[in-house]
């Protein structure tokens, strides 16, 4: 039993120099992924699918920090998302060139269909001319009289497709999609812009082909916008939540936080002396697990530190010792029992005092990690 604790306290000492000693060196897929965005592929891809870029790109900047942060199966998973979005927006952007010159092929179909109908019926008009003049002003006159009434009915069509697509704008507005689709967003712009254009030259029913155009083409964005919208709006509500939470923990008194890159930081100092519990101190603990219970969800790592000793793997696992005794007293006054929280004793490898036997550096933070956005 004591060789296997000696045999625990050295490894845990090594990964503790090792996680000291420099930056992590970047996977395969991480080299991969660095060495596919560094081509002009990653330009065009912006052009036509910023949002399946934007997505890839916070994929890998998570996945990055991950692995700085040494947490590898979590760090290749978000690079994995990365790449793969990577290939999902390249056959989006195939997939937009082919729709691309489909779209023009059907609209010379078009076209060219109307010429031809167009142009059978000359013919046919000129044939009854020649039978017989009377019947010819008849059958004119007549289709005169249909064609006004088909341009009507078109023309209604195409207020009610104009108002249709002014919604949709409006909606993928609201959904600020001229920044998260924009590809998707200025095409229904350029759309709106045709329908006006066609409508004053008599091209109705072409009016109509783009109206109908522009209100799929927002609708698409509208759709495309909608993740990154959310995701910011999460994001938004997540740092006034962070925000707050430092405000609150700052409000406690005899203690103090700040605001890292990984969350809130609430820093005990007094906890403990020699490592021994104050006990005149536990009702920071109280006044920690309040702040807890405030703000239930959030990810609970506790760090415990001490002062320079000769041995630092029993520097390791007084800390060790420390950090699990607070665990068990917050346990039982936090409401949510199934909180994520962990513990971790880091010795004196993190003083925050200059000198490294002052009794500042004997302290228990407790981290409140960011909420994470999917």
């Amino acid at each position: 039993m004591i060789m296997a604790r000696i045999w625990w306290c050295s490894t845990l000492s090594v990964a503790c120099l090792v996680s000291a000693c420099g930056p992590r060196f970047k996977t395969p897929n991480m080299l991969e992924y660095e060495r596919q965005k560094s081509t002009p592929e990653l330009d065009r891809l912006k052009l036509d699918c910023p949002d399946l870029i934007n997505d890839s790109l916070q994929y890998y900047e998570r996945g990055k920090e991950l692995h700085e942060d040494n947490e590898p199966k979590e760090s290749e998973h978000y690079v994995t998302m990365a790449s793969i979005t990577w290939r999902i927006a390249e056959r989006r952007s195939a997939f937009l060139a082919h729709r691309k010159k489909m779209a023009d092929a059907k609209v010379r179909y078009d076209r060219a269909q109307l010429l031809l109908a167009d142009t059978q019926r000359r013919k046919e008009a000129l044939l009854k001319m020649k039978a017989n003049r009377d019947q010819r002003a008849q059958k004119e006159m007549a289709e005169s009289v249909a064609q006004a009434a088909r341009r009507q009915q078109l023309e209604r069509e195409l207020k009610v497709l104009l108002e249709q697509a002014i919604k949709a704008k409006a909606e993928a507005d609201s959904f600020n999609a001229q920044e998260h689709a924009a590809a998707l967003y200025n095409k229904g712009v350029a759309a709106l812009k045709g329908i006006d254009t066609s409508a004053r030259a008599g091209q109705v029913s072409a009016a109509s082909l783009i109206a109908q155009g522009a209100v799929k083409d927002f609708q698409a964005a509208i759709s495309a916008a909608r993740p990154a919208f959310e995701r910011g709006k999460a994001k938004e509500a997540a740092k006034l939540k962070m925000d707050q939470l430092l405000a609150d923990a700052r409000a406690m008194g005899s203690a103090s936080a700040s605001m890292e890159g990984r969350g809130v930081v609430l820093s005990l100092q007094g906890l403990y002396k020699r490592g021994k519990l104050v006990r005149a101190k536990q009702f920071l603990l109280d006044r920690s697990a309040e702040l807890i219970n405030k703000y239930p969800g959030l990810r609970i790592m506790i760090e415990a530190h001490t002062t320079k000793h000769k041995k630092r793997s029993v520097a390791l696992g007084k800390t060790e010792e420390m950090a699990q005794e607070v665990m068990r007293v917050l346990r039982p006054l936090i409401n949510d029992p199934e909180v994520k929280m962990n513990t971790l004793g880091r010795g004196d490898y993190a003083p925050v005092s200059s000198n490294p036997r002052s009794p500042k550096n004997e302290r228990v933070d407790i981290v409140f990690f960011n909420p994470r956005i999917d």
